[in-house]
């Protein structure tokens, strides 16, 4: 099977995200000292921010890319299901959203 130059840019760049987006979630920092929380709370975010560029990128480069992902299983969702944990904003899908709310 052939593939054309513009499926094989978005193998290499789903490649690169999913072995980005596999840095550990939300984990208890609670046994951290401050430094190392601050420091944890830079990582992520500059793991949250580089991976909504690199999006962001994709679609520019044509690419099919959905806006919002459930951050626990990963499959496309909607805006409406979002919640905040240790301050930070998580898009979870229909399925995880009603499971946080057990919570």
């Amino acid at each position: 099977m052939v593939h054309s130059e513009k499926q094989k840019l978005q193998k290499a760049r789903a490649y690169f995200k999913f072995i980005l987006a596999g840095l550990p979630k939300p984990v208890s920092t609670k046994y951290l000292t401050a430094t190392e929380q601050d420091t944890w709370k830079q990582i992520i975010e500059l793991r949250n921010t580089l991976l909504s560029i690199h999006d962001e990128n994709s679609r520019i480069l044509g690419l099919n890319v959905p806006e919002f992902k459930c951050f626990i299983c990963n499959k496309p969702t909607i805006e409406d299901y979002k919640i905040t944990k240790d301050g930070m904003t998580y898009n979870l899908c229909k399925k995880h959203f009603k499971e946080e709310w057990k919570n």
